[in-house]
């Protein structure tokens, strides 16, 4: 006869644990932008002007199905004439666009180096833009931004401001488009 002996040891379901709680970071609270904020960029490629502005925001909870819940803060923006329509989201210390989780979407603002296959995120301390040094910045180049037909992009953006510049290349990694910050209103 066989006889089966049960462990005692009670099993940890995986989500067991204490509940964290991740608010957004300090250096990311001006990027919180409100509605009434705005961005005037001009194209250097194609010599036109673009106007992006905030059209709504949120602020949220997302869980993630475990232990952990992020504090987020979400604004869409909308440019014309080019008629894009982005939300972006800010989570603990990054900021992502179209994201549909804590941590989706595409990552386009870090503090910190980061670099995957996807992203290479570079800290800048000092950049200059049409008229004026920036400073303390990120520099991500996106190598297949599926919000512009896959194409490689970099990004240059800081909290104080938001964007700052957005390089975008053809297939051929040809400069096909330049955006640079002329006018921004900032409301917060």
């Amino acid at each position: 006869m066989a006889s089966c002996k049960k462990d005692n040891k009670e099993e940890k379901h995986m989500c067991e644990g204490d509940h964290i709680y991740k608010p957004i970071s300090l250096h990311m609270l001006d990027a919180k932008y409100k509605i009434g904020s705005y961005w005037i960029l001009i194209d250097s490629v194609s010599n036109i002007f673009d106007s992006t502005f905030v059209y709504s925001t949120k602020e949220s909870d997302i869980y993630d199905g475990c232990l952990t819940t992020y504090q987020a803060y979400d604004y869409s923006l909308s440019s014309v004439p080019n008629f894009e329509n982005n939300s972006y989201r800010i989570v603990t210390g990054q900021l992502f666009k179209n994201s549909n989780g804590p941590n989706t979407g595409t990552l386009i603002f870090s503090p910190y180096y980061y670099q995957t296959s996807d992203y290479q995120i570079v800290y800048v301390d000092s950049f200059f833009v049409f008229d004026r040094y920036y400073h303390q910045l990120s520099q991500t180049t996106v190598f297949e931004d599926p919000t512009h037909n896959d194409n490689k992009v970099i990004y240059y953006m800081n909290t104080d401001f938001g964007l700052l510049r957005k390089d975008i290349f053809d297939t051929n990694l040809n400069l096909i488009s330049k955006r640079i910050l002329v006018r921004k209103n900032i409301v917060r």
